[in-house]
């Protein structure tokens, strides 16, 4: 059997003409799912449309927040807040010095080239400060191309500091990126309706 509606939750639409509602299903191997939420009111489908935020603070606790949002709200136009390669990384597509670029600062690459010239092996690097962010990036090389030979990944990590400022976006671009856009969201939230769903 196909998924079974159980229940639906609305509230009043901005004009106070329609509804916005939310439909809860469950199926027979008692997953469930929330679809929408839905705008039943021409005048505010005109003006708005909905913007849902996610939250899984812990297993079983998961929340979304909902927003009815200004049609014409001008989208984010700040710095680029994540680089091609910030949340997923497919070794066939780039380089490895592009990923390091992206999620590790130059301070950091030559703090962890000095580890690895000072420590030769990955079970001799201390697993704290830069030790730590060293390990870090033995384990994701080696989770690439199956080595962690410490000469083999100093001479990309090298690459990667002589290179940094060639690639179009780094780390600090990022994360000033990250920044601004975090700001524009919570503005955005400020300047919307939020909805009691």
């Amino acid at each position: 059997m196909g998924w079974e509606k159980m229940n639906e939750h609305e509230c009043k639409c901005p004009c106070g003409k329609g509804r916005i509602y939310t439909e809860s299903y469950s199926d027979d191997w008692n997953r469930y799912e929330t679809r929408g939420p839905y705008i039943e009111c021409d005048e505010c489908k005109n003006r708005y449309h909905i913007e849902s935020f996610h939250y899984n603070h812990h297993p079983g606790k998961e929340y979304s927040i909902h927003y009815c949002v200004a049609n014409d709200y001008p989208a984010y136009s700040g710095t680029p807040y994540h680089g091609k390669f910030t949340f997923s990384y497919n070794v066939k597509d780039v380089k490895p010095v592009q990923y390091f670029v992206e999620n590790y600062s130059l301070d950091s690459l030559h703090k962890v080239l000095d580890m690895f010239e000072q420590y030769k092996t990955y079970k001799n690097i201390p697993d704290t400060g830069s030790g730590s962010v060293a390990r870090e990036i033995v384990r994701r090389y080696k989770s690439w191309y199956n080595t962690q030979r410490i000469k083999t990944i100093s001479e990309v990590v090298s690459e990667a500091i002589h290179e940094y400022y060639s690639f179009e976006l780094q780390f600090d671009t990022i994360a000033k990126g990250k920044a601004e856009h975090e700001t524009y969201m919570q503005e955005k939230k400020d300047n919307s309706i939020r909805l009691d769903l």
